[in-house]
């Protein structure tokens, strides 16, 4: 698929609050082609790479309230997703674009499969706009030629998969 089909599918995703996967090899413009989509489309994209991210980076961390004499567990609301928020209290659709997806730790993508899955992560829930899901695109690479996990079936058949290559003029 080239860059013009994979930006009208990312809209045709964005109308029906489905998550979208690109698959191809590095360099050719994947994260650019979602940033387009982003400009072109009035959206707040925050591009988490998560070959760089903790869990807690995902999550949020645990902290401590007390509530009717008890002491209860809750998360913070981790940076990525408070800055959506706040793009999200102004009308501003939002796009999570969840980068290296097949490079990150296990327990990464497992936090990125409820956020695929359930448009939440614990007690935290991705903004909706206008009665519209915050949009989540991922990318990857190949396996084979790169260092990259194997997806499982859980997570994969949660996005709309599309194979993307270049298409500059040779």
């Amino acid at each position: 698929m080239n860059i013009q089909s994979a930006k009208a599918m990312i809209h045709a995703a964005s109308l029906v609050d489905d998550a979208i996967l690109m698959e191809g090899p590095h360099g050719i413009g994947k994260s650019q082609i979602v940033e387009e989509f982003s400009d072109e489309n009035g959206f707040y994209m925050y591009p988490l790479f998560l070959s760089h991210q903790d869990v807690g980076d995902i999550i949020g961390n645990p902290d401590t309230i007390e509530k009717d004499g008890h002491q209860l567990t809750t998360w913070t609301v981790p940076i990525w997703l408070q800055r959506m928020r706040e793009k999200a209290a102004q009308g501003i659709r939002c796009v999570l674009f969840l980068d290296e997806l097949n490079r990150a730790p296990l327990d990464v993508r497992q936090s990125a499969l409820q956020l695929v899955l359930e448009g939440k992560i614990h007690e935290h829930e991705l903004p909706v706009v206008n009665g519209h899901k915050t949009l989540i695109v991922s990318a990857i690479n190949p396996a084979g030629d790169y260092q990259v996990d194997e997806l499982d079936e859980a997570l994969l058949d949660r996005f709309v998969h599309t194979e993307v290559e270049a298409d500059a003029p040779a």
